[in-house]
Parts: C-alpha cells; sequence; structure tokens
C-alpha cells in the first residue's frame, strides 16, 4: 500500500492530536516548501482485531500512534472524554479522547504523558498530546 502525504513543518515538537496531522517544529531557517511524497507504508494492521492492552503493546513509536489515530479513530461530536479501553472498543472521540488515546498507547515507552488542554470562557477548547523531542540543528 502506498500512501501519498504532505510534511508541514513549523518551528520543536511533535503533536498529536484530534483528526489533526502530525506537525513537527524546526527552525524558521530550515522551512522549505511542501513537496508531495510517497511512502511505503508496512503491512496495514487492523487495530479493531486487537484488545486495548494488546494495542499498547503494539504501538512503539509516536508514528505509529498517529497511524492507530488516523486508521482506527474517528472524530465525533457527540463523544467526550472516555478511557482508553472504551476509546479503542469504540473507534470515536473528540480532541481529549485523541490526545488520552495517544497517552496511553505510548505509556509503556517512556513518553511522558503530557497533554496540553486549551479553555475558553465560551466553553470551546481544544486538547494535544504533546512529545518533546530533540531537534539537532546542522549549520
Amino acid at each position: 500500500m502506498v500512501r501519498k502525504i504532505t510534511s508541514i513543518s513549523l518551528a520543536g515538537s511533535l503533536l498529536l492530536s484530534s483528526g489533526c496531522a502530525t506537525y513537527r517544529t524546526i527552525s524558521p531557517s530550515l522551512i522549505q516548501p511542501v513537496t508531495l511524497i510517497e511512502i511505503a507504508t508496512e503491512r496495514a494492521i487492523d487495530y479493531s482485531k486487537l484488545t486495548w492492552q494488546e494495542a499498547i503493546e503494539y504501538v512503539q513509536t509516536p508514528k505509529q500512534a498517529q497511524d492507530y489515530l488516523d486508521r482506527h479513530f474517528r472524530y465525533a461530536d457527540d463523544s467526550s472524554g472516555e478511557s482508553f479501553k472504551l476509546n479503542h472498543v469504540d473507534g470515536v472521540g473528540v480532541c481529549i479522547d485523541y490526545a488520552i488515546n495517544a497517552a496511553a498507547l505510548l505509556s509503556d515507552n517512556n513518553y511522558p504523558s503530557l497533554m496540553l488542554v486549551m479553555a475558553s470562557r465560551k466553553g470551546e477548547g481544544h486538547a494535544v498530546f504533546y512529545i518533546e523531542q530533540k531537534v539537532v540543528m546542522e549549520p
């Protein structure tokens, strides 16, 4: 299976979010035009065939966690803040569920469970799972 993706670079960390792509921040001087690339994906896994425990064991990297969120999970306004166990079974949620799922999937791989939760006085908000990565800048 070949999947076409585009890359968007902003400015030092990786975020996994509700229905959003994965973003990595870099120095503004390193930003280049976005080009369409093809990536041969590994054997596609059907996450629905895994138990929630097996999904946590299977997913080892942020890239795999994003694949899980992209292919097994979908955004639904009528859902909110369930546990990973329930999210895995029903496969739907809102941004806080995406962040909780990313945290759960990477919980056994030494990624701290850091979530950024933003809220407004109007009751609107957004949540993302935050992964700090060391970015090596070449001169």
